[in-house]
């Protein structure tokens, strides 16, 4: 089954739209993060292009114009910059809304945190759906194992996702409950206690060593995930699943499931992460607990 594609537009604006998420959670100072932080930029944008990039967000918040003849510069100032805050952001974006389905985020705090021992940093990056089916997903399998042999995480996956606003994350809900294969996950709210677990099943997971040795290893996840789910060790002992040659995402509506997630969900069960920021929100925009265990624990049999 392709991968439907998700357009919602309100009041003339493109709110939720389908894409593929690759993001990883790093136990890393921003002093040792920002130079593998940088090449991961450059790696990305030598696969879309710059042009794909065009705006960065400020500290205010407000979007500003990338130079494309002057990036060089752009990049030295962005990510050498000096600055007085304990936090770190980064974010490209493809469009003024989240039309284009390209992005780049980087968050840090100055983790690792005696307080806050369980928070990690985020590298995130958004590539449309559309271009990943040009690519072919094989290309996009590599990309994105190369850009994790490059980081320090403790947690990765690369998934198809919505790109939603999250004054819009009801409309994301809405989607996801049919397609249960979409990723809504709030990485931001993740972040914040995911430690050195697992957000659940993906179609790429990537385990860092304290995980992957908490699993039992290349060999015994080997054993216990049937066939075409693939396990394979990267860089430093760090292990990479793969849920077959495609991604899906199922559809509820058809009756069409996604029997390897639920396999590996099962694996994870007792290392799954359930953030305690609760980012849904129910009809009345109040917080909604329970649909968000519900939603991290989709491909698990209560």
């Amino acid at each position: 089954m392709e991968i439907p594609k998700i357009r919602i537009v309100r009041d003339g604006i493109v709110v939720v739209v389908d894409a593929y998420i690759l993001c990883f959670f790093c136990n890393e100072t921003h002093d040792a993060l920002i130079t593998r932080v940088e090449k991961v930029l450059g790696m990305y944008v030598n696969l879309v292009g710059l042009s794909s990039l065009p705006y960065w967000l400020d500290d205010d918040g407000e979007l500003v114009d990338i130079d494309e003849d002057k990036y060089d510069d752009f990049r030295c100032n962005f990510f050498h910059r000096e600055t007085e805050q304990h936090r770190s952001v980064i974010r490209l974006v493809g469009a003024i809304d989240d039309e284009t389905g390209y992005g780049f985020t980087y968050i840090a705090s100055e983790a690792p945190d005696k307080n806050h021992p369980h928070e990690r940093n985020l590298v995130a990056l958004w590539l449309p759906t559309s271009h990943c089916a040009d690519l072919g997903w094989d290309r996009v399998f590599d990309f994105s194992c190369s850009v994790a042999a490059a980081l320090p995480f403790t947690y990765g996956y690369g998934s198809p996702c919505l790109c939603y606003s999250i004054n819009q994350i009801r409309d994301a809900i809405g989607v996801a409950k049919r397609y249960p294969g979409f990723d809504i996950a709030l990485n931001e709210a993740c972040r914040v206690d995911i430690g050195s677990k697992a957000l659940g099943a993906y179609w790429l997971s990537f385990y860092g060593e304290v995980l992957s040795q908490s699993l039992g290893g290349k060999e015994q996840l080997a054993r216990q995930l049937p066939s075409p789910i693939t396990v394979n060790e990267i860089a430093d002992s760090k292990i990479v699943v793969r849920l077959g040659l495609n991604p899906e995402v199922g559809d509820n509506n058809r009756q069409i499931d996604l029997p390897l997630y639920y396999h590996l969900a099962k694996v994870l069960e007792h290392h799954l992460h359930i953030p305690e920021c609760v980012y849904f929100r129910d009809e009345n925009w109040m917080p909604d607990k329970d649909g968000m265990m519900s939603w991290h624990r989709r491909f698990l049999a209560d």
